[in-house]
């Protein structure tokens, strides 16, 4: 899975956790819902000022939204947190989510500046 499904998997499961209905994100966030229903369903790529609305709006970091660990979503006070008084917490979890690549591994360099790595050259057969 590539990191804007991830993404949007992830924006996903917080919103159907938090919110019942994308009218009422809308209203949190200040964006539209047709505009929200294009992020979610990933026919629109929202700008990182937007990512940031989203994440408050969802008591999330945004650092969240793209991390593979569990992420808890707090709720302080309203309807949302009706059923546990003050205070709810919503842990999500992805049980068959594939491990995270580590993008810091590093390659040996070459003495040339490369990557040590050779490039493998296709070759097609002319008739």
């Amino acid at each position: 899975m590539d990191e804007k499904a991830r993404f949007r998997l992830r924006l996903r499961r917080l919103f159907d956790g938090r919110y019942p209905s994308l009218d009422r994100f809308s209203r949190e966030t200040g964006f539209s819902k047709g505009h929200l229903s294009q992020i979610l369903r990933g026919h629109r790529t929202p700008s990182l000022a937007t990512i940031v609305r989203l994440a408050g709006a969802l008591g999330v970091d945004l650092v969240d939204l793209f991390s593979d660990d569990p992420v808890e979503a707090r709720a302080k006070g309203g309807p949302g947190a009706a059923l546990a008084g003050d205070q709810a917490t919503v842990r999500l979890t992805e049980p068959n989510a594939e491990p995270a690549k580590d993008s810091r591994r590093q390659e040996s360099e070459s003495p040339r500046g490369g990557s040590g790595r050779k490039r493998k050259r296709s070759r097609r057969k002319r008739h």
